[in-house]
């Protein structure tokens, strides 16, 4: 008589891709002043669509440490 729920699209989504992350390298050639190259890397997370992105520092660059640019 109730006949069940509404179907859940994000629960569907999360058990299918539930893991499962698409990772890219990006370089930012930045043409400022005290610019330069600097590499990144960006995660699409499949399982809720959100992204995150990692700065990734080489040593004696002289830039402060700044691990994550955007968090998830």
């Amino acid at each position: 008589m109730l006949k069940g729920g509404r179907p859940n699209k994000n629960l569907e989504s999360f058990l299918n891709n539930d893991r499962k992350v698409l990772s890219f390298n990006v370089l930012w050639e930045d043409k400022s002043y005290d610019g330069g190259d600097k590499y990144y890397v960006l995660n699409y997370y499949l399982s809720d669509c959100k992204i995150e992105v990692k700065e990734i520092n080489t040593q004696n660059s002289g830039r402060a440490p700044f691990p994550m640019l955007l968090k998830k």
